[in-house]
């Protein structure tokens, strides 16, 4: 190595958890760069309900760091239900928490069926 001490430009925290960001895109397999418009959305909200500079900080690191750690069983996910991805990429087409939600996840032609000894037989989705 070279005596030199040229400085390595700083990383800065915002553009880090930008790119793990994307990681969760992968991993609910949604379109790349979707945890970031769900922030920039965020911080438009935020602008519009007159947040101060510190609450939009905030908002921009929740926004960004909100499904960080969804995928740490995920090796488990895919043990019980097969292509885990699949299975998380339906998340934002129901209603968060709903009956029919989970049922329409676990009806993915993807998901591996339960084991036998955990399956629920006629149970249907309000409404369905």
């Amino acid at each position: 190595m070279s005596g030199s001490s040229q400085a390595r430009p700083a990383i800065r925290l915002a553009e880090l958890v930008a790119a793990l960001s994307l990681g969760v895109d992968l991993g609910f397999g949604q379109p790349m760069e979707h945890v970031l418009r769900q922030c920039l959305i965020a911080l438009r909200l935020a602008e519009c309900v007159g947040l101060t500079e510190e609450e939009r900080s905030d908002v921009f690191y929740t926004a960004l760091l909100i499904n960080v750690g969804c995928h740490s069983d995920a090796h488990e996910q895919a043990k019980w239900f097969g292509d885990d991805i699949t299975l998380k990429s339906g998340k934002y087409d129901h209603e968060l928490g709903s009956a029919a939600g989970a049922l329409a996840m676990l009806r993915q032609p993807a998901v591996a069926p339960l084991p036998r000894r955990y399956r629920v037989r006629g149970l249907r989705a309000p409404g369905s």
